[in-house]
């Protein structure tokens, strides 16, 4: 992992940054730098595999996301025909982007060829925290202008490590594509799944991505690149209405650019009942994102008043276009509350002298049953168009504003670096 540290690699990251341009225009500016950390995928079952070689032909039984690459793989490196690799999918504990790479399914396939019998691989819990793929920690620099009483310039200039898209989408093309170039590929990504794109009127907008090469095995991680990107505009867009001295619902409802857009938001505020009276060291926060042809809004309320944040109560509304499977939606959208939750207060890889300190549960904090609320609800809003939309992804950055929202808004303060629980 080259031997750096954590600071040494952000200064890395800085280094290659782009700078906000905008100049002060006189009636009010924020300016702000925001860290996430290394995070692992932390599925609750290992890589795992079960392979059975011989010499005409290797089967595998695993849960790889992309078999496609994995069964290239295999033939390529093992000295077999594509058509005598056979891999069976089976139901897997979990994966978020982990099981992109086929690690297991490879590895298991080697051993038995050279075994010279079947073989069952699984990684230990600490193997995979210390030596499997994370999602890359990030620098983000954003700063946003006003000019008569509006915002008037919106920047966000991302850097982190180059993300490891060598699987590619699950095609032929995509794969010798990023095999070729994968820090391009990262650039497409980043364009073609939104996450530069800002989904309220502010003026002129610029979003930008800078990647470094580094050793430390990365990955897709549940909603790559947007989880970071679009968590911090949302955080700055409450933020941002403050400074007008708006309701942090009504500035949204303002700038955002389309009334399905709006349409969510109203829902969210209205079911989630935004505003209403709450202790102190107790409030509401809002959250809201677009990817992959549906939208989303969070409206998360966080206790701040014991040893740690809790989430005490979560609503969601979303408009995943055509919904298919109502309990699939709620279940992906309340993951994604915890998810969301997890990154901004808890979760959290360091690397010391290029090694990762965090080995298990004991020191890898994840959103725990205490963490969560005990009153959560999700309303679907009426097939809006032809087609559906994703919904496995597109929770976790409103979930994620949101929940750091209500901190801010709870406490007083500005949330920067992640996890709070370990910054503050």
């Amino acid at each position: 992992m080259d031997n750096l540290s954590d600071k040494q690699i952000d200064d890395l990251l800085a280094g290659i940054q782009d700078k906000c341009v905008a100049p002060d225009l006189g009636e009010g500016v924020i300016d702000a730098n925001f860290r996430w950390p290394y995070v692992s995928h932390a599925p609750m079952e290992t890589n795992t595999a079960v392979a059975h070689a011989t010499a005409d032909k290797v089967e595998v039984w695993s849960g790889p996301q992309i078999p496609i690459t994995a069964v290239r793989n295999i033939a390529k490196v093992l000295g077999y025909a594509e058509n005598q690799v056979v891999i069976h999918i089976g139901p897997r504990g979990g994966a978020f982007g982990r099981w992109l790479f086929h690690d297991a399914v490879f590895q298991s396939a080697q051993i038995s060829k050279l075994a010279g019998m079947p073989v069952k691989f699984m990684l230990m819990r600490e193997e995979d925290l210390k030596s499997g793929r994370t999602r890359p920690v990030s620098l983000h620099h954003l700063r946003a202008t006003i000019k008569g009483g509006q915002v008037a310039t919106f920047e966000h200039r991302m850097a982190c490590p180059e993300m490891d898209l060598r699987h590619g989408l699950g095609d032929i093309v995509s794969h010798q594509v990023v095999t070729y170039n994968n820090n391009g590929a990262g650039l497409w990504f980043f364009e073609c799944a939104g996450s530069g794109n800002v989904p309220y009127n502010f003026g002129v907008k610029a979003v930008t991505l800078q990647q470094h090469v580094l050793a430390v095995p990365n990955g897709a991680w549940r909603v790559v690149y947007s989880g970071q990107v679009c968590s911090a505009n949302e955080i700055l867009v409450d933020e941002l209405a403050r400074l007008l001295g708006k309701d942090e619902y009504q500035f949204r409802r303002e700038y955002l650019m389309e009334d399905k857009q709006r349409r969510v938001l109203d829902m969210v505020a209205h079911e989630g009942q935004w505003g209403r009276p709450l202790p102190a060291g107790v409030a509401q926060g809002l959250g809201f994102h677009q990817e992959y042809h549906s939208l989303c809004a969070y409206l998360m309320e966080v206790d701040t008043r014991g040893v740690e944040p809790r989430m005490t109560r979560c609503t969601i509304a979303v408009d995943p276009g055509v919904a298919i499977n109502p309990t699939g939606i709620t279940s992906n959208m309340y993951s994604a509350a915890h998810d969301g939750f997890a990154t901004v207060f808890k979760a959290g890889l360091h690397i010391d002298n290029g090694a990762t300190r965090e080995s298990n549960w004991n020191d890898y904090k994840w959103t725990r049953m205490y963490d969560s609320a005990p009153e959560m609800s999700c309303h679907i809003v009426p097939n809006t168009q032809a087609q559906p939309g994703g919904i496995g992804e597109v929770g976790i950055p409103a979930a994620a504003a949101a929940a750091a929202n209500a901190w801010a808004r709870a406490t007083g303060k500005k949330a920067r670096n992640f996890p709070i629980n370990e910054y503050g």
